[in-house]
């Protein structure tokens, strides 16, 4: 038994050898998969992307082998049977958006319910406690507008925040997960393969830490407020501020 390995995206268990020799032909890492990080791009935080999909008339081999090296496939015992993680090394804001290719996109399936997007970023991009708890809290004032951003509502896997307070630190199913030792991740997205909707959740996550890093009391922060801040950076902010115009417009609607 101490040396069966469990393989959680067919359900069997494989001695070590066979285990290995199965990941490595699928081109799929095991769940506790976690390589030495590879920072691209130069930037004072860097953002990690994990993008939950099923292949699209390609074996996951082939994908793995398109978005090397820059991101790599791992199991989730959460998803389907042809269900695998898209991993990124971290990534700075402006090599995510001017350097990144994203044709890998073209090759997943997305808009499955219970899919998402998990955006990760380093812990240097807030200034401290509170500036993480002021994020928490605009997530417990704005529910439905984080629902619109994120394109679904999720109490399983990204709960937010009831009331405004102090956060849950340790709890992992939360929108704003803070249990991890170097990162805060996002988990509140749903999947998608279309590239705008990817890079408007990053900017939302981006243009989200910097409105709450603001001298701004948690009392007067709005989605109205945010959204003047996100006005103001439209150049950095495109898809966002368009998909938030929708939003205000009420043309918005959920989009594979």
């Amino acid at each position: 038994r101490d040396d069966m390995y469990y393989n959680e995206h067919d359900g069997c268990v494989y001695c070590e050898s066979c285990y290995e020799d199965r990941a490595s032909n699928r081109g799929v890492n095991n769940y506790g998969y976690k390589p030495d990080p590879v920072f691209y791009g130069k930037a004072s935080h860097y953002f990690g992307i994990e993008i939950e999909c099923e292949p699209k008339d390609i074996e996951t081999h082939e994908l793995a082998e398109n978005i090397e090296p820059i991101m790599y496939l791992k199991e989730d015992g959460s998803l389907g049977s042809n269900g695998v993680e898209i991993v990124s090394h971290p990534m700075s804001f402006d090599y995510i958006h001017d350097e990144l290719d994203w044709s890998f996109l073209d090759d997943v399936k997305g808009w499955i319910k219970s899919y998402g997007i998990h955006i990760h970023v380093c812990r240097t991009a807030f200034n401290n406690q509170y500036h993480i708890e002021k994020v928490v809290n605009f997530f417990a004032l704005e529910p439905e507008f984080i629902n619109s951003i994120a394109q679904r509502s999720s109490e399983q896997w990204a709960k937010i925040q009831k009331k405004k307070g102090i956060s849950n630190k340790t709890a992992r199913y939360t929108a704003v997960n803070q249990s991890n030792r170097h990162t805060i991740e996002f988990r509140v997205f749903q999947t998608s393969c279309r590239k705008d909707r990817v890079l408007q959740n990053i900017q939302f996550v981006e243009a989200l830490i910097k409105y709450c890093g603001e001298p701004i009391l948690i009392s007067e922060m709005s989605k109205d407020n945010f959204y003047k801040y996100v006005s103001g950076e439209k150049d950095r902010y495109p898809e966002l501020f368009a998909y938030m115009g929708e939003i205000n417009n009420g043309t918005s609607r959920m989009m594979r």
